[in-house]
């Protein structure tokens, strides 16, 4: 039996003879299309093209030592950044002959370590693509998860709250997560905040 509504009119209604087709034709498809265009969007060449300076990491560079055009052609988006971009396949393979010498152990792990082990000299390309590494942000993740904690904090409701107010309880709503000490809270409240009454006072009694 057709799986058809003739009256449905603003969702997908393709024909199909089981349950089974009419699903993944007006459900699944749809979605996979939907989620393929987003990631396509999303993540364009532009966005991944800091991916290939990842490369540099000597684990990974020594797997695909057979064939670095690919690789060059990648990292020649900072070309105008590169201080000899024409020697730069040829640096790649002196870098890789460079961690070829040496036992995998002491390969640095990451873009951070890598810097530590480059020479201006010897490799003036890979340490400005390092320094480029290091530095690109990593996304908006952060500053998007801001914006929507402050729609929940500062409402209607409270939009007479001060400046020093809302970022403490924001940076408290953000941070829920970390395992705050009463108290500490307590003893630092009462060190920068001397006075006669915390004598006997039951914070001191019992956070002192």
């Amino acid at each position: 039996m057709p799986r058809v509504s003739g009256r449905q009119t603003h969702r997908a209604n393709a024909a199909s003879a089981n349950a089974e087709e009419y699903f993944r034709k007006n459900v699944a498809n749809p979605f996979l299309d939907h989620l393929t265009e987003q990631m396509h969007t999303r993540f364009d060449r532009e966005d991944r093209v800091g991916s290939a300076i990842f490369s540099l990491v000597p684990d990974n560079i020594i797997k695909m030592k057979g064939d670095l055009k690919p690789l060059v052609e990648k990292l020649m988006y900072w070309e105008a950044d590169l201080p000899s971009p024409l020697s730069i396949l040829a640096e790649l393979k002196e870098w890789i002959s460079h961690w070829e010498r040496r036992p995998s152990q002491d390969h640095p792990d990451s873009l951070l370590s890598c810097l530590q082990h480059t020479d201006v000299d010897q490799f003036p390309n890979i340490l400005r693509l390092l320094h480029i590494g290091c530095t690109l942000p990593v996304g908006s993740s952060d500053a998007e998860r801001s914006f929507s904690a402050f729609r929940r904090i500062k409402g209607y409701l409270r939009s007479r709250m001060s400046h020093d107010r809302l970022a403490g309880l924001t940076l408290i709503h953000i941070h829920h997560g970390l395992d705050i000490s009463v108290k500490e809270i307590c003893q630092r409240y009462i060190r920068a905040h001397k006075r006669r009454m915390f004598q006997g006072c039951l914070l001191r009694q019992y956070f002192g």
